[in-house]
């Protein structure tokens, strides 16, 4: 041993820094503190609650626009996804009797103990839209298409609103939308190519919002979900222009030789596109988002940035895995854990290595699992081939769900492949059939803490000593 530090205080730690990461991107608090009074007005009476704007100052920076919401007939507030209701009650202390009504649509669960006065919570499907995914985006849709040219909008875009928000193109049902989804995420395709799919067999994203609401300002805030955190992306981008086209949408089909598998519906309305018979989704250029903003108050590169923090502050060494992740999950875990393994060597104290992004799995078995769940386990078989043991490595995601439920991912070490075995468990066969959950379940390496309320993609934290 190098170092006096127990491998369960490390463990102590590697869990702390994940819920380190969570908090930095908690939506009441980003959006809390992005939405400020403006000094240049009145100021406040000492004794009004500091929380609640009013009356006598109603000139507001949101994000770094300004806004004066005296000149507004109406305030609307819509969002979706699954950072949005911890957003939606930041906004309602912020603005409180400025807005006239609001709708959002999160996914089940993700509002637990939010209470909000003036805007109505949704919960909706994910990872594939339900039903009440449909009656959201229609009672946004309507809300939004009532806006006129005295009002403002404020739009909540987080991760997973893709989902939660959705109502299928004419032609299509939400069977369409769901079988095409299911194919999707299994194909290995990125989550920005899933998005140029869905953006284009949907009435609600890229950018159809901002059509709706026009002539209305609108200012969009964000939440990332996406690597690189292009705004567009984050809930299919349904308040700001869409880069992407038709035939975008129709390469990503080829390219996973989806096109003859996604549901006839799907192909001949991007077929249709590409003919020109109807309309694409609204570009930059048009009259729509002429009074749009929009801005990112979390993502991804925070919430390693508040763990790389607290590592230093605590008194170890951190190296940042240059990302952000990307690929298949067991293909990064294998390239990590050779990092890990030959940093070791050049250390004489505990090494935290950080990293994010979102991976993806080809799936080929059928098996039960997520990214995150694979990740660890080939991490581990990565590290017994190297013949190291000296390490921890947790995986997680920061919504609180690696594709199901009941886990956000795992954190393992040197000794869960030889607990594995103790109970029979082949770990080589359950990666092979894509079943990392029976791998972890049984050992008890599964990390579990249910909807966190937020999204900003996935963390990992590896350990060596």
């Amino acid at each position: 041993m190098k170092h006096s530090v127990s491998s369960q205080h490390l463990k102590a730690i590697v869990k702390n820094l994940y819920k380190v990461a969570l908090d930095s991107v908690n939506p009441y608090k980003t959006t809390l503190n992005a939405v400020k009074e403006n000094n240049n007005r009145i100021k406040r009476i000492n004794q009004i609650n500091p929380n609640q704007l009013n009356l006598l100052n109603p000139v507001v920076n949101i994000g770094q626009y300004r806004y004066d919401l005296s000149q507004y007939k109406n305030i609307y507030v819509a969002g979706s996804g699954k950072a949005a209701a911890g957003m939606a009650k930041a906004i309602e202390e912020k603005l409180g009797g400025f807005i006239t009504k609001g709708i959002i649509s999160i996914g089940y669960g993700c509002g637990t103990g939010i209470k909000l006065k003036r805007i109505r919570i949704n919960e909706a499907g994910h990872p594939l839209p339900d039903k009440s995914s449909v009656a959201g985006a229609k009672r946004i849709k309507a809300l939004l298409a009532g806006a006129t040219a005295n009002d403002l909008v404020i739009y909540l875009a987080t991760g997973g609103g893709s989902a939660t928000l959705a109502m299928p193109a004419e032609g299509l049902t939400l069977k369409d939308l769901r079988d095409t989804s299911q194919l999707l995420l299994k194909s290995g395709a990125t989550l920005q190519e899933i998005n140029y799919i869905r953006k284009h067999i949907d009435l609600v994203k890229g950018g159809q919002l901002a059509r709706d609401a026009y002539p209305a300002s609108i200012v969009t805030i964000v939440i990332s979900d996406v690597v690189g955190d292009p705004i567009d992306m984050v809930s299919s981008g349904p308040t700001v222009p869409d880069p992407y086209t038709f035939k975008d949408a129709y390469n990503v089909l080829r390219k996973y030789k989806l096109l003859r598998k996604v549901p006839k519906s799907v192909r001949r309305e991007i077929e249709k596109g590409l003919r020109k018979l109807i309309p694409e989704t609204p570009k930059k250029n048009e009259l729509y988002f002429r009074k749009a903003k929009a801005f990112l108050v979390g993502s991804n590169t925070m919430a390693i940035k508040a763990m790389e923090q607290k590592a230093k502050s605590s008194g170890f060494d951190v190296v940042l895995n240059k990302g952000p992740i990307t690929g298949e999950a067991r293909d990064a875990a294998r390239r990590h854990a050779i990092k890990a393994m030959h940093l070791a060597k050049k250390i004489k104290r505990p090494l935290f290595i950080l990293s994010g992004g979102e991976t993806t799995v080809t799936v080929k078995g059928n098996g039960l699992g997520g990214r995150n769940q694979e990740y660890t386990l080939a991490f581990l078989l990565e590290m017994e081939r190297l013949g190291f043991d000296r390490f921890i490595c947790l995986s997680c995601s920061t919504d609180g769900i690696d594709y199901i439920k009941d886990a956000a991912g795992a954190m393992v070490d040197g000794t869960s492949l030889k607990k594995a075995r103790r109970l029979g468990l082949n770990p080589e066969r359950l990666l092979n059939n894509n079943d990392s959950y029976h791998f972890h379940k049984p050992i008890g390496t599964l990390v579990t803490t249910g909807p966190t309320g937020t999204n900003v993609n996935d963390v990992q934290i590896i350990v060596v000593w």
